[in-house]
């Protein structure tokens, strides 16, 4: 099921159809440990049968964590931007 709020954008000309195209998951291709997904405009890759994870973050001799800035677009292929902050 798809669920898009159409009184939060009443001006927004979305078909039902560009709403699945933008929210649908499509697994493009699975392997044995790993699946090519697109979601929308993202391609990404998911971890198959994984029950958990590790991550490795830079830390400063302060004792502060890094991370790193990146300008993203909405999934909805505005011109607007946001600013996030994520570890590299």
């Amino acid at each position: 099921m798809i669920c898009f709020n159409r009184t939060l954008f009443p001006n927004h000309k979305l078909t039902d159809s560009l709403i699945r195209q933008l929210f649908m998951k499509i697994t493009l291709h699975t392997g044995k440990f790993l699946a090519l997904v697109n979601e929308g405009r993202w391609e990404y890759v998911d971890r198959l049968g994984v029950a958990g994870a590790a991550m490795v973050v830079a830390v400063t001799n302060e004792r502060k964590l890094l991370l790193v800035e990146q300008s993203r677009r909405d999934h909805l292929g505005a011109k607007a931007r946001a600013r996030v902050a994520c570890v590299p």
